[in-house]
């Protein structure tokens, strides 16, 4: 409910005041309704003909000596039986971040099942439960929309290896750098569905990126870059507290980790390689860098 106060005079300015009021009244309902709904929806901005109603005091003569307090009301249009008019209060204002990231993650659940090729704006609507022009807002291009996605997916993959190492924590007490690295490297094994997503679609994402110019790449080699100096940092904390031969070039080796990892979940994917197997190539090469003891995986 918006409420305008208009004060009107016996002065022969009176009947502009009153246009005035009615002007500024109407102005309040446009941004009240911007406000209040999605940019794509019949009430939000831009809209050509906005479904309001005034009461019926806002066609009467204002009384020229006293204030009068306007009483605008907002509703949604909706069919209704009988005479009963218009229907439910708008929402409350909508968290357009929020929005944003349930939109990606209908293009994620779209893609897993469709392929990321043959997921476009009108599938992620459908996924999504929302309009085409609603998706358009949000993300002006399907290329703007992917990566999204893509930067969700990598922050998914971000949060799963946090709390493989925060069990770790919980159950071991305290954890070293092996630890750490062996839950990163075990968290981008397709072993499960949620990360067999995650490897199906970064890969096609990477893949379609080299034919595709406007598909944006180096945000997710930062991405990788990021996961690459963490677990540089590890391997000189190693060196540090001797758990790791000191001839080793932590840069290289991280790069080398990271490369193999990879590749093993592609070639779990393909069928290549089990699970297992692949595995017991990344607890092989732990070996190789931790020989004191073994590291755990969480």
């Amino acid at each position: 409910m918006v409420a305008v106060a208009v004060s009107t005079s016996n002065s022969s300015q009176g009947c502009g005041q009153s246009a005035k009021a009615r002007s500024y009244a109407a102005m309040n309902f446009s941004r009240a309704a911007s406000l209040t709904h999605d940019p794509g929806s019949p009430l939000g901005a831009g809209s050509a003909a906005p479904v309001m109603r005034l009461i019926p005091s806002m066609s009467l003569v204002f009384p020229a000596t006293e204030p009068v307090i306007l009483m605008i009301r907002t509703y949604h249009q909706q069919g209704r039986a009988g005479n009963e008019g218009y229907g439910e209060r708008v929402p409350k204002r909508v968290d357009h971040e929020e929005r944003r990231r349930q939109i990606a993650d209908a293009l994620l659940r779209a893609a897993a099942t469709r392929g990321l090729h043959a997921t476009g704006m009108r599938e992620v609507a459908a996924e999504a439960g929302v309009s085409l022009r609603l998706v358009q807002y949000y993300f002006g291009t399907k290329e703007e929309l992917l990566l999204a996605a893509m930067q969700l997916l990598a922050a998914r993959f971000g949060e799963r290896g946090m709390a493989r190492i925060r069990r770790l924590k919980e159950s071991a007490g305290a954890i070293r750098p092996c630890d750490v690295i062996a839950a990163i490297l075990t968290e981008g094994l397709p072993a499960d569905d949620e990360r067999r997503t995650f490897t199906i679609l970064y890969t096609a994402y990477f893949a379609l990126s080299l034919t595709e110019p406007a598909l944006a790449i180096a945000p997710l080699v930062r991405n990788s870059d990021a996961v690459i100096n963490v677990v540089a940092a590890q391997l000189r904390a190693a060196q540090a507290a001797g758990d790791t031969p000191a001839h080793l070039d932590p840069d290289t080796e991280a790069v080398s980790l990271l490369a193999m990892s990879a590749g093993l979940g592609t070639s779990v994917l393909g069928g290549q390689s089990s699970v297992e197997q692949a595995q017991a190539v990344i607890d092989y090469h732990l070996h190789r860098l931790f020989p004191a003891s073994p590291c755990i995986r969480g």
